[in-house]
């Protein structure tokens, strides 16, 4: 009995699971699928769902346990699908910092001892689902970044990486800008031989 059970437990772990369908708003307001993740747990689902702004609600509000449920449900699925080093979750909707918590309490619930990681355990799990190193700038620094890699190869990367680096403040950017843009190593492409036919 205990061994079916076990099986079971294991078989719906890999399944995804669904919301229960008599909640407000529990198609989601996507407007192309159906109660997938984005419809469900973005801010304007919230909004929809509880006829307001989130950032009204007291910390304790049943509509961030159902939030933490649906965001625990991706962590999960990310977690059994690919296996993450770590899991960060950014947006506006996670600037309720109190959602992390339960984020991560309902995670381990949910896969209930199935992975054995020490990432995945009560004295690891804040390490491992964690909120951008760099707040909400995290976009803004990272479309920066991108940017100042891929003008790297025509000269001007030294240059703007260098601007960049005054302009952003924290040691973390200025590390990632050094690491990230550093000077690299082109080769020129070869000059066709003339002998060559």
């Amino acid at each position: 009995k205990t061994q079916r059970y076990g099986q079971r437990k294991k078989r719906e772990a890999w399944r995804s699971r669904t919301h229960t369908p008599d909640l407000p708003q529990s198609r989601g307001v996507c407007p192309y699928h159906d109660g997938c993740l984005e419809g469900l747990a973005a801010g304007p689902a919230i909004g929809a769902r509880i006829g307001g702004d989130a950032r009204d609600l007291p910390d304790d509000h049943p509509t961030f346990r159902l939030e933490a449920h649906y965001l625990a449900q991706m962590c999960v699925n990310l977690i059994l699908t690919v296996s993450p080093q770590r899991i960060v979750l950014g947006g506006g909707v996670m600037q309720q910092a109190h959602l992390f918590p339960k984020i991560r309490a309902k995670v381990l619930d949910l896969l209930g001892g199935y992975i054995s990681s020490p990432s995945i355990t009560p004295e690891g799990i804040d390490s491992y689902i964690v909120p951008p190193a760099l707040g909400v700038n995290s976009g803004v620094i990272g479309a920066l970044l991108l940017g100042a890699r891929a003008l790297l190869s025509g000269g001007a990367g030294e240059a703007l990486a260098a601007k960049l680096g005054e302009a952003l403040s924290g040691q973390m950017v200025s590390a990632s800008i050094d690491l990230e843009l550093g000077p690299r190593e082109t080769e020129a492409p070869a000059s066709p031989d003339a002998s060559d036919p």
